[in-house]
């Protein structure tokens, strides 16, 4: 219901939960900024779009996908990760491989719609600046996190067919998760979801996976893979 309309989902393990949850939508209804927001990634020749590993809604487009984030709220930060298939370079130097165009419908005094365009680029060097070179901790730690809900994501289908030992084998991306939280700005966020997938390792039994902790892991995978929340102060 939730991804139907675009909305939020949440775990209430008991109805006195339910109306601080309340309390926190109506907030946030309060705090939109924009509306109908959405991200269009154009592809240049050659180049082939892979998929992305977010769980938003995704349409084909002419010359590329389009991907829509629904609305936005004051503070709120929110990352599409997509990968792309850039066929061999045959010279050195940067080349412009996409384009992702960033539309949306801005809301309060004044309502207008916004477009914004930007390149995205891959420089192809040689050999020993390549070796030299170091892979971005900021994308590699949001590639993790969004690996590691598709790992949850395929545990709990292997659950669903009582096939734990396979679930709990998926389920070691906690592992991946702890090795790059040191160097990581967001070490809380990571080890948090580390502690998280461990803590379903506990689940995976025919005695201990109830609906409960089945209603709480599609929980903790939707938030995962839309990684949508409010930014830190």
């Amino acid at each position: 219901m939730a991804d139907a309309g675009r909305g939020n989902a949440y775990y209430v393990p008991t109805p006195d939960a339910a109306p601080a949850i309340f309390a926190a939508e109506f907030e946030g209804l309060a705090s939109l900024v924009a509306q109908n927001v959405s991200v269009e990634i154009a592809m240049s020749e050659d180049v082939a779009f892979l998929g992305i590993l977010n769980e938003f809604p995704t349409v084909a487009v002419p010359g590329g996908v389009q991907v829509s984030l629904s609305d936005a709220y004051g503070d709120e930060r929110r990352r599409v990760v997509f990968q792309l298939h850039v066929p061999r370079l045959q010279a050195l130097g940067p080349r412009r491989v996409a384009e992702v165009v960033l539309r949306y419908v801005s809301v309060g005094e004044q309502i207008a719609a916004h477009e914004v365009t930007l390149p995205v680029t891959v420089n192809l060097v040689s050999a020993d600046e390549a070796a030299a070179a170091e892979a971005d901790h900021e994308v590699t730690e949001e590639v993790v996190v969004l690996m590691s809900a598709r790992a949850q994501e395929q545990a709990r289908e292997h659950a669903d067919r009582d096939e734990f030992d396979s679930a709990k084998k998926v389920l070691g991306e906690a592992a991946e998760l702890r090795r790059v939280a040191p160097a990581s700005s967001q070490a809380e966020e990571l080890l948090a979801q580390a502690e998280m997938l461990e803590e379903n390792l506990l689940w995976m039994t025919d005695d201990r996976y109830l609906a409960a902790s089945k209603n709480q892991m599609l929980y903790q995978l939707r938030q995962s893979r839309n990684r949508r929340k409010k930014r830190k102060p």
